[in-house]
């Protein structure tokens, strides 16, 4: 069904999209999948390595399980890694009755969760490609980066390396955006188990 989302103020009505990291020498960088609930604002973000369903839907079911409410709707655009069988089959499973779809060649009609690519996905984790598997980089998402506010501070374009005590131990320092720096300083500071450059390296 092509049309937006009508919550009619009512939480569960999600909007998703899909965020590629980037390639480097030939290889495919990870997808993000970004969630993000039409009138709360509740945003939950997952990474996979390819883009298909064998990856994608197993994290999507994750993701959607993570919202502290009663999920009624499904948006995505017309990417065919959401318009498929193995999606509706999903949203049917987890009794989701209503899935639309923006109308073709309106990018705005999915402008909420676009706007948080770059607000949240872009900001944090930039355009380069990332050396760590897609499982660690979820396995982040899911214990820091979307358990933390995401509007927490300036944006800022220019990289710098995390120097942590991780790298006395062996571990790999990813570089980091100042937005990202700041989420992990927040995480540990609530008692966090596992932060950024304390995950392990690439697999």
């Amino acid at each position: 069904m092509r049309r937006p989302p009508r919550p009619d103020g009512q939480p569960g009505y999600l909007r998703v999209d899909s965020v590629h990291q980037g390639d480097q020498d030939g290889i495919k960088g990870h997808y993000h999948i970004n969630l993000v609930d039409e009138v709360t604002q509740f945003q939950f973000v997952g990474t996979v390595e390819r883009i298909t369903e064998r990856f994608l839907v197993p994290v999507l079911a994750g993701l959607i399980g993570e919202f502290p409410f009663t999920i009624r709707a499904f948006h995505a655009d017309n990417g065919s890694e959401y318009i498929n069988h193995r999606v509706a089959q999903l949203l049917e499973k987890l009794h989701i009755n209503e899935f639309t779809k923006s109308h073709a060649r309106r990018t705005n009609d999915n402008g909420l969760v676009e706007s948080r690519n770059g607000y949240v996905v872009r900001k944090h984790f930039g355009y380069a490609r990332i050396l760590h598997s897609a499982k660690i980089v979820h396995q982040f998402n899911q214990t820091v980066l979307s358990p933390t506010p995401t509007n927490i501070g300036a944006a800022c374009s220019r990289p710098t390396s995390s120097i942590s005590a991780a790298k006395s131990s062996g571990a790999t320092a990813l570089p980091m955006s100042y937005p990202l720096r700041k989420t992990v300083i927040l995480a540990q500071r609530r008692g966090t188990s596992q932060t950024w450059p304390q995950l392990q390296g690439p697999r």
